[in-house]
């Protein structure tokens, strides 16, 4: 039985919708780490990028770690699953509108590979983008990202435009290339 041209566009639409892809969730304030949580032991990959912070109390110093971009996180799911997300308790939305929109693989490597070494990772609001850059050594080499110069280091942010929000670790300049 051959198909219609109907069917082929029903097809291609049901394909689209459970292809995964990364999304950005919005929570309620302080809610990161348990919405990570909930959507683990739903079965869904998520990401939540954390922060290794020095808070001081009156009587003791304490590392903790801290969602890098308060009130995000990252899901890696398809949009069959959209339903599922927003029904977990402290998800406010998934950015992009009344379609997700789709975080670039790329961009989740990186703030991975942020995590994985031994730098301060700082949060910055939205950033105009400077140049485009490579990084060619180090443990962070093949990352991607912008670079603005700071003092005499570079400093190389990673750009999540749909949250307006970055993240940013310091490098030399001879670590990284113009793309």
């Amino acid at each position: 039985m051959s198909s219609t041209p109907a069917d082929d566009f029903l097809k291609s639409d049901e394909d689209f919708l459970s292809e995964t892809h990364w999304y950005a969730v919005y929570t309620k304030s302080k809610h990161e780490k348990v919405v990570y949580q909930l959507l683990t032991k739903k079965g869904l990959e998520s990401y939540l990028p954390v922060r290794k912070v020095m808070r001081k109390w009156s009587d003791r110093k304490k590392l903790v770690e801290l969602p890098l971009f308060a009130g995000y996180l990252f899901v890696h799911a398809s949009l069959n699953d959209k339903i599922e997300i927003l029904n977990v308790k402290g998800v406010v939305r998934i950015l992009g509108g009344s379609r997700p929109e789709i975080i670039p693989h790329e961009q989740i490597e990186t703030l991975k590979n942020f995590e994985n070494v031994e730098i301060e990772v700082d949060p910055y609001l939205h950033l105009k983008p400077g140049s485009m850059v490579r990084v060619v050594k180090g443990p962070l080499k093949g990352s991607t990202g912008f670079l603005i110069r700071k003092q005499s280091k570079f400093r190389l942010y990673v750009n999540m435009k749909l949250i307006m929000q970055s993240a940013s670790v310091e490098l030399d300049a001879a670590d990284v290339e113009k793309i």
